[in-house]
């Protein structure tokens, strides 16, 4: 019996790296309005209630960060990432749902689905785990300075904050930011945190491997 080839023989391309965080809302906006009554797209992943949302909220931060305020800006990054991710993820369910069949007709739903077309796969940009990370001490109450290395590929940098050092276990999003330091406000002065930093990029990321640690301000 002739073995079958599970890989994609038609691919569905985004191209999101050539996009701005506008013209990913317009996108996100053009993909929802095509797949939504779909046929032969009755069960994408994300829900498109789900990809709405993303793209709206991706909307309502650009507007947000117009005010020029840090915190917005971050927002805005972390917003671009989500959109980038849940958008790939819609694509890999078209992508997966067209190649059950003959390549022509697997051209014609991934089209239908405002979707272009590769004969190979778009590069996956994931970034690698964040090696070298520091933490330390301020003079500001309740406070602790972080800074790591970035890595290649990555779009935005979620911090998080823990009494643990358990990197499995529960961990609160300090923020989200584009840049390679971050100053953790809110905390206890005189207690111990670990911190970690999780790399995102356009096709997602991987956890956290390294730690860092510091005592509150």
């Amino acid at each position: 019996m002739k073995k079958t080839n599970l890989t994609p023989v038609v691919y569905a391309a985004l191209y999101l790296n050539k996009k701005t965080p506008a013209e990913k809302v317009s996108y996100g906006n053009y993909l929802f309005l095509n797949i939504s009554g779909n046929l032969d797209l009755t069960t994408p992943v994300p829900t498109l209630v789900s990809y709405q949302t993303t793209f709206m909220s991706l909307n309502n931060a650009i507007t947000a960060a117009l005010s020029g305020s840090v915190i917005d800006k971050q927002a805005l990054d972390a917003a671009e990432s989500a959109f980038d991710i849940q958008t790939r993820r819609l694509a890999d369910y078209v992508q997966n749902t067209a190649n059950a069949f003959a390549p022509s007709i697997a051209t014609s739903i991934i089209l239908s689905a405002g979707m272009l077309t590769r004969k190979s796969p778009e590069k996956a940009l994931v970034p690698v785990a964040v090696s070298k990370l520091t933490a330390s001490f301020t003079n500001a109450p309740g406070t602790i300075l972080t800074k790591w290395k970035g890595v290649k590929y990555a779009r935005t940098y979620l911090v998080y904050y823990s009494l643990s050092n358990d990197l499995a276990g529960n961990w609160t999003v300090a923020s989200a930011t584009p840049n390679r330091t971050l100053e953790i406000q809110g905390l206890t002065s005189g207690t111990r945190y670990y911190i970690k930093i999780v790399a995102v990029g356009i096709h997602g990321s991987v956890p956290a491997t390294t730690l860092a640690t510091c005592i509150a301000s």
